[in-house]
């Protein structure tokens, strides 16, 4: 079972994620964003409404319509700014989460062509392994996925992100499997996919490209 690794690849969660329900909160907010700002207008002018009434003392049933008006206007204000302030502070959350993802996938990627870039002799312990474990593939696509594992072991400070060999698999409790190719499988805790999981999908998919773009190189 392998990847697709076109921009049609990504799993639906990741479309979802990223071509539907994110754009959406963000209208929703800038919406939100809107309609407060055109409240708070209308409030600050109505509000000056009523010191004109004051001042050039208009009849007792005018002031207090505006003053009525202003009430309204300002909880209707009061309001929408409790609702907005929030999710303001939600979107810069998942604005600063998108970016450190982004940086994440950018320095895992990196580190996958420098492997493949490396010289031919430079073959470490991983690679020698996995050279053991599938002789048919190349030098560069062997210290690709030696790279790889190396990356997840560094970014996720342990084993609960790994890469195995897909035909020496076995059932694992409480792991997720994701594909990368007919070769080799992502392995994951059920609790990291649980919430890097759209992250994890976009890294096998990086995974699967340069694997092949390795092979297309040999």
């Amino acid at each position: 079972m392998t990847h697709d690794t076109s921009a049609e690849g990504c799993t639906p969660l990741a479309r979802a994620e990223y071509r539907t329900a994110y754009p959406r909160k963000v209208i929703a907010v800038y919406r939100g964003g809107h309609h407060a700002g055109c409240l708070f207008v209308t409030f600050i002018t109505v509000c000056a409404l009523t010191h004109v009434a004051r001042s050039f003392q208009w009849s007792y049933a005018s002031t207090n319509i505006i003053n009525g008006i202003c009430a309204v206007i300002s909880i209707a204000t009061a309001v929408m700014m409790l609702w907005l302030i929030p999710e303001l502070f939600k979107l810069a959350k998942a604005l600063e989460a998108e970016r450190c993802e982004k940086l994440l996938l950018e320095s895992f990627q990196a580190t996958l062509n420098n492997a493949v870039e490396a010289p031919e002799d430079k073959m470490d312990d991983a690679s020698l392994n996995l050279m053991k474990a599938i002789p048919y593939c190349s030098n560069r696509q062997l210290r690709a996925m030696s790279a790889a594992k190396a990356d997840l072991a560094r970014m996720f400070r342990s084993k609960s992100v790994d890469i195995s060999i897909a035909q020496d698999l076995k059932p694992r409790p409480n792991k997720v499997i994701l594909p990368i190719n007919n070769l080799f499988v992502m392995v994951a805790d059920a609790d990291i996919h649980a919430q890097q999981g759209q992250m994890l999908d976009r890294m096998s998919l990086s995974i699967a490209k340069t694997f092949m773009e390795a092979e297309s190189r040999v």
